[in-house]
């Protein structure tokens, strides 16, 4: 609530035909940047923590990031598409155009253009529509098509642009940056990691006091590695 009544007090000089489209992509771009740092927390922090990821359930967790990237990659590409049928920047574009503020059009056609220049462009689009969209039989069977999928940094850069896009509509109309909004419930991906942390420690230990009746040595250095994931 209190969201949409800062959105709705920021964007009063809005054209309403603009104002839409732009309050929808914003919404869209905040659910990915949502999954994006779910994503990072857990697979691009460290090493240790894939360790750590693996020892708690490592199937689970290893579908779970082909999932979530796959996700980010259709969040970021269906933004971006080139379609102006359906929510994108084309379609914020053209609706733009038809206000008549074609200065700001102009400026946002530079920044789509250059995202879709940018490295790795061509990655995010390709395996977007042959692998995500549809079964592309000529790519699946060749294997090589994997070595081209785009990587975290490519999904990033698109991300990016999008933001800068949505920004740059804002300041024409309040020549001030948007309000920030946290989606965020609880303590995110973090939060689970804590949890698991804790398991993995007390299973440790566990092990350890099994070790000690046993008469074995005892050996705590894997408990310190986990908690410094």
């Amino acid at each position: 609530m209190e969201r949409d009544k800062a959105l709705s007090i920021a964007m009063v000089e809005m054209p309403p035909q603009v104002h839409e489209v732009y309050e929808a992509l914003r919404d869209e771009l905040e659910r990915t940047r949502l999954k994006l740092s779910y994503y990072t927390e857990l697979y691009s922090t460290s090493s240790l923590r894939h360790e750590m990821l693996d020892a708690a359930a490592a199937g689970f967790f290893l579908v779970m990031q082909e999932v979530l990237f796959d996700e980010l990659h259709l969040s970021v590409s269906k933004l971006s598409d080139k379609k102006k049928s359906t929510l994108t920047l084309q379609s914020l574009l053209k609706r733009i155009r038809k206000s008549g503020e074609m200065q700001l059009a102009k400026n946002l056609d530079v920044e789509i253009e250059r995202m879709t220049n940018e490295e790795g462009a061509d990655h995010v689009e390709t395996y977007r529509n042959k692998r995500l969209a549809h079964y592309d039989l000529q790519k699946t069977l060749d294997k090589s098509v994997l070595q081209h999928a785009p990587r975290l940094d490519h999904i990033r850069t698109r991300f990016d642009h999008i933001e800068r896009c949505l920004e740059m509509v804002f300041r024409h109309y309040r020549q001030q940056p948007p309000p920030p909004v946290d989606w965020r419930i609880g303590g995110g991906a973090d939060q689970l990691v804590k949890l698991m942390k804790m398991g993995l420690h007390f299973e440790a230990l566990m092990q350890i006091e099994d070790e000690v009746e046993r008469g074995r040595a005892v050996h705590d250095h894997q408990i310190v590695r986990w908690w410094e994931a």
